[in-house]
């Protein structure tokens, strides 16, 4: 009898299983008897994402992680190997992340990919950062360099998991990444163009998604790296959008830090390369009600890459901005928004207001 009691037809069956506990305690128990591990306590579905996440074992000490399966609508293996390779990296390099416990492929009614961690406590790193005075932000982000230097400073070892995580970095710089295609053409254009003029340096090892929730804080005040299925192999600016954009939410302090001694127009250039390299243009579908965006979006200018926020958003109404060289300001901080009467951007002019682009120049 299988453990998984729903049936999957694609994404939005899957979407609307993903959380079940009806549907999943079944498999999660079983799972954990297969690897000998207690499974006495209650189950609890733990956060958003794209993959079932669970809580389990006798005290909730277990997170149980299993990957949707193809009949999803999406086919996650790659990215189970692509996370295990990290968790393993991680434990390797001494990099704070969730210890492994154990991991397999379950044939159930569907085939099911999963990883079992030890619980990590600890609070979100973006909610944590709100409340932090000065010395605290200062004492985060040195942590939080020293992690990144330690988990991408390494070289990749040679073989399929190095050949994959190339594979997926040249699958986001590519102008086929469907995820770009909402973009008007002139943009595309132009997103092309920056980064044929922007070629790979360097590869290393990148986490790819360190939001304000893939980064736990520990009592000790020890940041831990959670949720490594979008790792590539790319240079290191494409951990930065999600970094200055998520974890550190525009804060200038914490930008000026994370930048550190480097020019801010270099520091520009890397971070808009890191966007266009990255998987998502963030887009999105909705035009604003009445040509208006609503309260809370912000355009930032040059003076926030230096640690002073210069906006000139006014929530409600349209600012029109002109004469902007991206490439050659010190930097355009999020979100670069289309106005009805145009934006300027590389020098092209926007006429439709049907996306919003987060851009970093």
């Amino acid at each position: 009898m299988p453990g998984f009691s729903g049936t999957l037809d694609g994404w939005d069956s899957w979407r609307r299983l993903f959380r079940s506990l009806p549907a999943f305690a079944p498999l999660v128990e079983e799972i954990l008897r297969r690897e000998g591990l207690p499974c006495s306590g209650p189950l609890t579905a733990a956060g958003p994402g794209t993959n079932a996440v669970f809580r389990a074992g006798n005290r909730g000490e277990w997170v149980v992680k299993i990957f949707a399966p193809p009949e999803s609508g999406i086919d996650s293996m790659k990215d189970y190997q692509v996370e295990l390779y990290g968790l393993e990296r991680a434990g390797r390099l001494g990099v704070p992340a969730p210890a492994l416990r154990a991991h397999g492929v379950m044939e159930d009614k569907y085939r099911f990919a999963y990883l079992i961690m030890a619980f990590q406590p600890g609070e979100e790193a973006g909610h944590a950062l709100r409340g932090m005075a000065e010395e605290e932000k200062r004492a985060f982000v040195h942590r939080l360099r020293l992690l990144l230097d330690r988990l991408s400073g390494a070289p990749l070892e040679d073989g399929g998991m190095a050949d994959l995580l190339r594979a997926r970095a040249a699958a986001n710089r590519s102008p086929e990444n469907r995820r770009w295609a909402g973009l008007s053409p002139p943009l595309q254009a132009e997103r092309i163009a920056w980064l044929r003029e922007h070629p790979v340096t360097e590869e290393a090892y990148v986490h790819g998604d360190i939001c304000g929730d893939n980064l736990l804080l520990r009592p000790d005040g020890e940041p831990v790296l959670i949720d490594f299925a979008d790792a590539v192999a790319a240079p290191r600016c494409y951990d930065y959008p999600p970094v200055l954009f998520d974890l550190f939410d525009f804060d200038p302090l914490l930008i000026r830090l994370f930048r550190g001694n480097r020019p801010p127009a270099d520091f520009a250039e890397d971070c808009l390369t890191g966007l266009f390299c990255t998987a998502s243009a963030g887009i999105s579908w909705k035009p604003p009600a009445n040509g208006c965006f609503p309260a809370g979006w912000r355009l930032c200018l040059p003076s926030v890459l230096c640690g002073r926020r210069s906006s000139v958003w006014q929530e409600g109404r349209h600012s029109r901005v002109s004469g902007l060289n991206p490439a050659k300001v010190g930097g355009i901080l999020l979100f670069c928004l289309s106005y009805p009467q145009g934006y300027p951007l590389f020098g092209t002019q926007r006429q439709d207001c049907r996306f919003f682009l987060p851009a970093m120049f």
